[in-house]
């Protein structure tokens, strides 16, 4: 509930919590085809496919 729903007159059993949002992050990795690519690039890729395979 909102705070503002909440009465004042509450018993001393409710307590109010804070709703603290879920903070998510995504990130995105995208590689060009037919380009030739960096071995520091291609190492960076195949860590990335290894570590999301596990």
């Amino acid at each position: 509930m909102m705070e503002q729903s909440i009465s004042e007159n509450l018993d001393s059993k409710v307590v109010k919590v804070p709703i603290v949002p879920k903070v998510t992050q995504h990130l995105a990795v995208v590689r060009r085809k037919n380009v030739e690519h960096t071995s520091e690039q291609e190492e960076l890729w195949q860590a990335l496919k290894e570590s999301f395979e596990k």
